[in-house]
């Protein structure tokens, strides 16, 4: 662990950042919630890592035979958990819901994921992200979605500049 410490493994993180293609292992996934999962926490420090480091690096999400459908919208929508529950309900079971954990639909998404039994796989942007890229850490967060989903269902409201910018990355 000390090794991978961003402060003096920058060569073990950008070793691990140059390879082609890196699969992760873990063993305490469980089904009702993949976000806390070592590997799921793994690859979001790795993405985190990629961009302080000025790698290019996408995230492919949860592999297997199950349908990964991110479900994405305004912070501010009045019938959020509504709207959530009913798109998260028609995931199939052992179906994975993408999150970027934002307040509103996607939050509300992630409740109903847990309550119906959906994997789920959140990927947020640090503090840090905010702090020093402002509003586009979301666009960056977007497209960590887009490329770990199949499908995006997103449901703007009024002027929703990020969940268009996320239909825009999605397309």
């Amino acid at each position: 662990v000390a090794k991978f410490s961003r402060a003096k493994g920058r060569a073990a993180w950008l070793a691990l950042l140059d390879r082609e293609e890196v699969t992760l292992g873990c063993y305490c996934h469980s089904a009702e919630d993949a976000s806390h999962c070592h590997r799921v926490v793994l690859a979001w420090l790795l993405l985190q890592a990629a961009r302080r480091l000025g790698v290019p690096l996408r995230y492919l999400g949860e592999w297997g035979k199950v349908p990964r459908v991110a479900v994405v919208g305004a912070r501010r929508h009045p019938h959020a958990f509504e709207w959530a529950a009913a798109v998260v309900a028609q995931v199939p079971a052992g179906g994975v819901v993408v999150s970027g954990h934002a307040a509103g639909v996607d939050s509300e998404a992630e409740l109903a994921a847990l309550r119906a039994g959906r994997q789920l796989v959140s990927l947020p942007c640090s503090g840090k992200m905010w702090e020093g890229l402002g509003k586009a850490a979301g666009q960056i967060r977007n497209g960590w979605i887009s490329d770990a989903c199949d499908a995006v269902v997103a449901l703007p409201w009024d002027d929703s500049p990020g969940t268009l910018g996320m239909v825009e990355i999605a397309r």
